[in-house]
């Protein structure tokens, strides 16, 4: 007899959004379905709640088991994050005393004076009120979104979620965490900024024809975080944008910083932009969840 992978699913399928493809396709912990719901009723995740290759999916399954690892386990698995995500530096240790928030999918907003909002759902952020705001950008197979013009989304994606994570990061220390599959080292490529802004037009095809853009991430990500004098990045706090006629860098957003504090702010945001592959940071969430779980003593079977 065949065997069917979603027959067990079909009993705890509740409607059009958890269907059985849709339940076998993510870590659930028991309990939190509903919102399990809540995160997918969203018209871009739908699309791709049953595919297996679903950042969503991976992201939520293993952050939302993070999230319910018991208080000891929890800590140590999210300092060893910091630790793999800063190369042992992370300058940031978490402890028993914080009040710890994690949440996927949550949205960020930052109103300016003249009305304008920019805002952007975060894949996975790490909150302690008043303390720190950790956004991590989780990508799969698909590489950083560009400007966007019909969303009025001025900057790329690593920039956008800067100046968002800065606002929202109230007293606090702000932390961005770049998830991807491999280390940065192994996808940044010695490009020139006009192709790393349309990869498109790219006619080396790296990686395979589906993934040539993936070296784009790296190059954004090193070019914020390291690029001499980090103008690039005190641009971006500035709410300066590149003028697509003269190509010079022009002011049109609101900074998110006050000006006697731009300087020491850039640097601080440039030291707290870390890296992290999926393999190391799949490998904590499950030391953290055999920690947390009581195993026989010998091998079954």
């Amino acid at each position: 007899m065949k065997y069917n992978k979603l027959e067990k699913y079909s009993t705890e399928a509740t409607d059009e959004i958890l269907t059985p493809a849709t339940l076998r396709n993510h870590v659930i912990v028991p309990g939190n379905s509903e919102k399990l719901k809540c995160f997918l009723g969203k018209a871009h995740k739908m699309r791709h709640r049953q595919n297996s290759h679903s950042e969503d999916a991976l992201t939520w399954s293993c952050f939302d088991v993070l999230r319910h690892l018991p208080p000891r386990q929890q800590i140590d698995a999210l300092n060893e994050i910091m630790e793999d995500a800063f190369e042992g530096s992370p300058g940031f240790e978490f402890s028993e005393h914080d009040n710890i928030i994690i949440e996927t999918g949550k949205k960020y907003e930052r109103k300016s004076v003249d009305g304008r909002v920019e805002e952007s759902e975060i894949d996975a952020s790490i909150e302690i009120p008043d303390k720190l705001l950790l956004f991590i950008e989780a990508k799969l197979y698909s590489t950083l979104s560009p400007p966007d013009s019909k969303r009025d989304r001025l900057h790329n994606q690593i920039a956008h979620k800067l100046r968002i994570g800065v606002h929202n990061s109230g007293p606090g220390a702000f932390y961005f965490v770049f998830l991807d599959l491999a280390p940065l080292c192994r996808l940044y490529l010695h490009k020139g900024k006009d192709l790393a802004e349309d990869p498109s037009t790219d006619k080396e095809k790296f990686f395979g024809k589906s993934y040539y853009k993936k070296w784009s991430s790296a190059w954004w990500f090193n070019y914020y975080k390291n690029r001499k004098g980090l103008t690039p990045l005190r641009d971006v706090l500035e709410g300066k944008v590149k003028n697509k006629e003269n190509k010079k860098m022009e002011k049109v957003l609101e900074s998110v910083v006050n000006a006697d504090q731009l300087h020491a702010l850039t640097e601080d945001i440039s030291q707290n932009m870390g890296w992290l592959t999926w393999s190391d940071f799949y490998k904590t969430v499950l030391r953290g969840l055999v920690a947390s779980t009581k195993f026989p003593l010998e091998p079954c079977g």
